[in-house]
């Protein structure tokens, strides 16, 4: 690597990943395998090949050499930094910025994972990203000639969703009177992820189209949550890929002819606040929630 031969790295990282003793596949009688101890070596191993590849301009490869880095040994922050590198040139931004925000849990101080993490949330909000390139191409003009009159828009909030009662009246809306019309939910529809793929599951079932932007309790760092969401914006990007899959919008689109519905991705600005511009990190109100705030620049 030193010499800037990144070929023959590759092909030395490649043989040391050959010479690791195999893992044990064999499960033991809980159906949990034994751990591997050479998990340490093989994460750097192939976090090394990573390197070499990004040297490269083989991003695709990289990404996927640094994926099973990752996979070896979680809290090896390289292969963290070096796996949302990848993924930030392939143009995967929303992943990359939870690697770089996973590094900085771990390292706060990591310069690499910081002008990582600050990259992308350079980029996000360009809806330049590959996932929002394809929601625009595939959601967005859906219903651009849709006649008017042919659909109705009904809004609600709060619906918490995760409250025994409130699932129970969700299930009980008509299945078939609102097909052809629009639902706008305007956050605080539960708490946890799990809560809101089962909500939005059942509100897409009664209508046609159902937009959703997300309230201060679906950012809200659950414990059960918290190995998979090093911050709460990790957790919003997240929900979006869950929209996604659920074929839920969270971005804007028309609902029929000249009529088009804008989520707005907003949260709290010290703007909006005349009494104390600088707003306090270690503030308790939303203490659930955790951003990447840095108190000295904003």
């Amino acid at each position: 690597m030193r010499g800037n031969e990144f070929g023959l790295a590759v092909a030395h990282y490649t043989a040391g990943l050959a010479m690791v003793p195999a893992e044990v596949k064999a499960s033991v009688p809980d159906g949990v395998p034994p751990e591997d101890e050479h998990a340490l070596l093989r994460s750097v191993l192939f976090s090394n090949r990573a390197s070499a590849f990004s040297q490269l301009k083989n991003w695709s490869q990289a990404s996927a050499d640094a994926e099973i880095a990752v996979e070896k040994k979680g809290d090896f922050v390289k292969a963290r930094t070096r796996f949302g590198m990848a993924l930030l040139a392939c143009g995967q931004t929303e992943k990359a910025y939870v690697q770089f925000a996973h590094a900085l849990k771990l390292e706060s101080n990591n310069m690499a994972a910081l002008k990582g993490r600050q990259a992308c949330i350079s980029m996000l909000p360009l809806w330049r990203t590959l996932p929002a390139r394809q929601r625009f191409r595939e959601r967005f003009g859906v219903d651009l000639w849709r006649p008017k009159g042919t659909t109705k828009v009904y809004a609600i909030s709060d619906v918490h969703f995760d409250h025994k009662c409130n699932e129970e009246w969700a299930h009980r809306i008509d299945d078939f009177e609102f097909q052809e019309d629009v639902l706008i939910v305007a956050g605080n529809l539960c708490d946890t992820r799990n809560a809101l793929v089962r909500a939005l599951t059942t509100l897409k079932a009664k209508f046609r189209r159902v937009f959703y932007v997300p309230g201060n309790h679906e950012l809200w760092l659950n414990p059960t949550e918290a190995a998979k969401y090093p911050d709460s914006l990790a957790k919003l990007l997240g929900i979006m890929e869950t929209c996604d899959e659920l074929g839920v919008d969270c971005f804007p689109s028309a609902v029929s002819e000249d009529i088009f519905v804008v989520p707005m991705l907003s949260w709290y600005t010290a703007e909006f606040d005349e009494k104390d511009p600088f707003p306090d990190p270690n503030a308790n109100f939303d203490h659930q929630c955790r951003w990447p705030l840095d108190p000295d620049t904003q």
